[in-house]
């Protein structure tokens, strides 16, 4: 897990100072109707969610096929030999092509769909093609990166750079430099901007060779890989379809649509948060990973699968301990649109715990001869999610988003997790899982007994240093991961290298 731990360690700092900018953004700016309406702020939002949709669709399963497959070709070819890389790149301008000329024909639909009670939506509707051109070459750019074991940069420029940006978009306007009219179209051209410098570092590497005719990989395995790359495009189109469901039927059927979109936003900005561990280490494993099943390392692959899941679960509920602890503090700030928001916290929480303790189990799926497996039960995710988010959001509002969240990535990961321990014998959990959920429970509660200090900036501060020393120390001292332990390491030794140079 050596690689994995360090490019995860490095995308981590990148990837948390990110959320801290985003977390300025949208408590001190977008969550603030000094600058932003209910509705600006929720378009912020659906914008990029109905365009992660769309962008999906437009590189044609390339990133996919490019991850699964890279190890394969190589194996057998040169980097000037290796087409795969400039195949998936066609594959995605002819994708965004496609989704230029269909895109027309949708806006009616939308309009009719949105315009009640999320007009401003329609209003700005022509900004989708821009947002997702961008957002699919980013995508292809950032599998290319993940294939040649470079996800630093990609998560540099996804998690930093694009809320960096955002940032001084919003300041632009909060100073009447422009207005909303040019913020939303200069971040709509955010995404294109950071696919330009992704390709600019892929050229500097020589990664595509712009062959004409077809290696004799390609020939052989042609028929393999565009099976493959059907059935998982069609999988990783639900599956980021069920992560959008919930803000769009909000946006279309909840009580205050864009409002309901807004509040839900914040819930899930800092539930999202939970994912830093995840998404720094998901490139790189994921490569790992398909390297492993090429090399038919079953054992390294149950170590990175068992390792993963202790440590993402740890993460993940250190994370959520101080989320739950500062939720009613952020609601006092944001003011009464977002009574009630500790509970849509609480329930989306557990989901993403339940989600990140589950492990690396798609990466692994992917990678694997029963990648079909991954279409199966991404389809039944987006199925429970649409059904359930349009009838629980009728009756319970944003709770109803929340359960249908819950009640989805349980059953989707539970199937996962049977499919995995009935096909390759490999489960993740150990009773080091048990204790660290025990360990982690405890030391919220330990602080969450502490009475309101009186103030919400003291008590937060308070709360969330004695939580973050108390966790730390206990998980450290009972060595219950020995990756997290390393991981402490490493930043200590970074932290003592940092005041030795500054003596």
């Amino acid at each position: 897990m050596g690689v994995v731990r360090r490019q995860s360690v490095v995308s981590t700092i990148f990837i948390f100072a990110g959320f801290l900018i985003g977390a300025v953004n949208i408590f001190f700016f977008y969550g603030n109707e000094k600058y932003f309406t209910h509705d600006q702020f929720g378009l912020t939002r659906l914008l990029p969610d109905v365009a992660m949709i769309f962008s999906a669709s437009c590189t044609l399963g390339g990133a996919i096929a490019l991850v699964k497959f890279y190890p394969f070709y190589n194996s057998y070819l040169t980097k000037e030999k290796n087409d795969l890389p400039v195949i998936g790149l066609y594959a995605s301008v002819i994708g965004c092509i496609l989704f230029a000329l269909v895109l027309p024909f949708t806006k009616d639909f939308f309009i009719r769909k949105f315009s009640a009670k999320s007009a401003l939506f329609t209003d700005y509707f022509d900004l989708l093609y821009p947002y997702v051109i961008g957002m699919a070459f980013f995508t292809y750019f950032e599998a290319c990166h993940w294939a040649i074991r470079q996800s630093i940069l990609p998560n540099v420029l996804r998690e930093l750079v694009f809320r960096l940006c955002s940032l001084v978009l919003i300041l632009l306007m909060v100073f009447n430099v422009i207005d909303f009219d040019k913020f939303i179209l200069l971040y709509a051209l955010l995404y294109p901007f950071m696919s330009v410098i992704m390709l600019i570092n892929l050229l500097k590497n020589n990664f595509f060779g712009f062959k004409v005719s077809l290696s004799n990989v390609s020939k052989r395995l042609g028929k393999k890989v565009i099976q493959f790359t059907a059935f998982i495009f069609a999988g990783s189109l639900l599956h980021i379809a069920a992560t959008a469901i919930s803000i769009i039927v909000l946006a279309s059927q909840g009580e205050n649509g864009l409002g309901d979109v807004a509040f839900f936003t914040i819930a899930t900005y800092l539930v999202t948060i939970m994912d830093i561990p995840i998404r720094s280490m998901s490139g790189i494993a994921a490569s790992v990973i398909a390297q492993a099943w090429k090399d038919k390392d079953l054992k390294r692959i149950d170590d990175l699968y068992s390792k993963t899941a202790l440590t993402l679960l740890i993460a993940g509920l250190f994370i959520l301990g101080l989320v739950l602890l500062n939720a009613n503090n952020i609601a006092a700030y944001l003011g009464k649109n977002y009574d009630g928001i500790y509970y849509v916290i609480f329930v989306l929480g557990v989901s993403k715990l339940i989600d990140l303790g589950a492990g690396l189990n798609a990466q692994i799926l992917l990678s694997s001869k029963y990648w079909r497996i991954d279409f199966y039960t991404q389809l039944v995710l987006v199925v429970l999610m649409f059904v359930l988010n349009y009838y629980l959001v009728k009756s319970y509002g944003r709770m109803g988003a929340a359960y249908a969240n819950l009640i989805s990535f349980t059953v989707y990961n539970v199937l996962r997790f049977i499919y995995i321990k009935h096909l390759f014998k490999l489960q993740p959990f150990s009773i080091k899982n048990l204790y660290a959920f025990i360990l982690g429970c405890l030391c919220f509660l330990i602080i969450w007994i502490i009475p309101f200090i009186g103030n919400i900036y003291i008590d937060s501060v308070i709360k969330t240093v004695l939580f973050s020393i108390l966790f730390i120390i206990a998980f450290y001292k009972l060595s219950i991961s020995a990756d997290v332990n390393k991981a402490i390491d490493v930043y200590i030794e970074k932290g003592k290298k940092l005041l030795l140079n500054k003596k």
